[in-house]
């Protein structure tokens, strides 16, 4: 980068031509040069020259850059402009932007996004490096030096009485701290949260940002956020979501299930008083969720913190109904047996009397007519006594419950039935979906040869 005294002209022929005094951008050229030298300067951070630029040019003007300048050679079609303190924001150079802010430059000001510079220093948060526990290699040094440079800058910001809590402009009206989750600043929470960040804000949509933590099941910055005060069991307003259910649908789901994602952020968000049976606007409840995506891990740690599995939906679907929606839960046995030892009474249609679809597929007749039998009978007294006890004491009191009881009641009470008789395929339904796996393959390799 360097002063220019005029803009390339191009040629009839598309070839650069010799710059001609005559031939300049719109601008005036001695805001090109004037320009030229102050983004050089902010970004070498050499304040000295900042400064004197200063005296004839107001730091909380734009920089413009032109249409084939050659100072910047911008790309875009049609001139732009970039504030210096967004400059300085954008490429992290903490001595410009200290320089800037002393100079009387607003930290407030929006770019044409509404965003701030503070919004800036976030979205542009290098967030891709790991714990190295020895920066040995001039990359991994390049990125923690990068990494210190925007954290003081975040903190040179704050320190100058930037609106902390100031949204972005636009539809998801989103404030610093959703940003720094969005955009993996971790180390930006703590910065944040100590200047004063609302941790409970919501967005546009009614997220706080350990709802989004949460949906992205980020452990760490969910601790981090409930370290300084996140309310676990904040409720997003038009569905009735909770961080809880938000962690336990994305981990359920066919993504979370097939990747085998952890369960370290639901089992974070239940140790700190994530309230377990809430259910939202459509009556669904963390274990409908659970039980829809069929991983016996998470409807285990669910009932560790004593999850009902009874609770309808306003379409009065049980959790064992929607277990059963899906085919391939079907075949988690055991599992299946854990929800039919807990529910009570079993409720197999919804309100309209309707079955699970996975039910009525051919394969599970037999399964099937289990069950409705099962639902019909009247359970024994025994195992009404049993779910009880168990929903009223859980796994919390399991401990208190065994010094009250007699050994064998106790493991009577904390049992579950096995089914696995009734609910495995039978062998000649196993056959019909060999032979019709076999007959798709051969149809899928006929298909093949006659593309060949």
């Amino acid at each position: 980068m360097g002063n220019t005294t005029g803009c390339i002209k191009r040629s009839q022929d598309g070839q650069d031509s010799t710059p001609s005094p005559a031939i300049i951008c719109e601008c005036h050229q001695e805001f090109n040069e004037l320009h030229a030298k102050l983004h050089e300067a902010i970004l070498k951070g050499d304040c000295e020259t900042i400064k004197s630029i200063a005296k004839i040019h107001p730091v909380n003007e734009p920089m413009t850059i032109w249409k084939e300048c050659v100072a910047y050679q911008t790309e875009h079609k049609q001139s732009t402009s970039v504030l210096p303190i967004h400059l300085a924001a954008t490429y992290r150079r903490e001595k410009s932007l200290l320089c800037l802010l002393e100079l009387g430059a607003d930290a407030d000001i929006r770019d044409n996004r509404g965003r701030t510079a503070l919004h800036l220093i976030i979205t542009h948060w290098p967030n891709i490096i790991p714990k190295w526990s020895e920066r040995k290699t001039t990359f991994q040094k390049a990125m923690a030096s990068m990494q210190n440079r925007t954290e003081a800058c975040l903190r040179i910001i704050c320190e100058h009485g930037v609106e902390i809590n100031a949204e972005v402009e636009g539809e998801n009206r989103q404030t610093p701290l959703h940003l720094a989750v969005r955009y993996g600043a971790y180390s930006a929470i703590s910065i944040l949260a100590q200047n004063g960040a609302r941790v409970n804000a919501m967005d546009q949509y009614g997220m706080t940002p350990l709802h989004m933590a949460a949906g992205t099941l980020n452990s760490k910055m969910a601790e981090m956020l409930i370290s300084y005060g996140a309310n676990v069991n904040s409720i997003i307003p038009h569905s009735g979501n909770t961080s809880l259910k938000l962690a336990v649908c994305t981990a359920s789901a066919k993504g979370g299930k097939v990747l085998a994602t952890d369960t370290d952020c639901i089992r974070l968000l239940l140790i700190n008083g994530a309230q377990v049976n809430v259910q939202d606007e459509d009556g669904r409840a963390a274990i409908h969720d659970a039980c829809q995506g069929g991983r016996e891990e998470i409807v285990d740690l669910l009932l560790k913190f004593e999850a009902d599995v009874n609770p309808l939906t306003k379409l009065g679907e049980s959790p064992i109904f929607i277990f059963l929606e899906r085919r391939s839960n079907l075949r988690s046995i055991s599992l299946f047996s854990k929800l039919l030892s807990l529910s009570h009474p079993l409720k197999l249609t919804n309100k309209e009397g309707a079955l699970p679809s996975g039910l009525l597929h051919p394969e599970f007749q037999q399964q099937k007519d289990f069950l409705v039998h099962l639902a019909r009978d009247a359970m024994a007294l025994q195992d009404i006594c049993r779910i009880t006890i168990r929903n009223m004491y859980g796994e919390k009191y399991k401990y208190h419950l065994k010094q009250q009881l007699p050994a064998v009641m106790c493991e009577f009470v904390y049992i579950y039935h096995d089914f696995s008789a009734f609910l495995e395929v039978s062998p000649e339904h196993k056959q019909l979906q060999n032979a019709a796996l076999q007959e798709e393959l051969i149809q899928m390799l006929g298909n093949m040869n006659m593309r060949g």
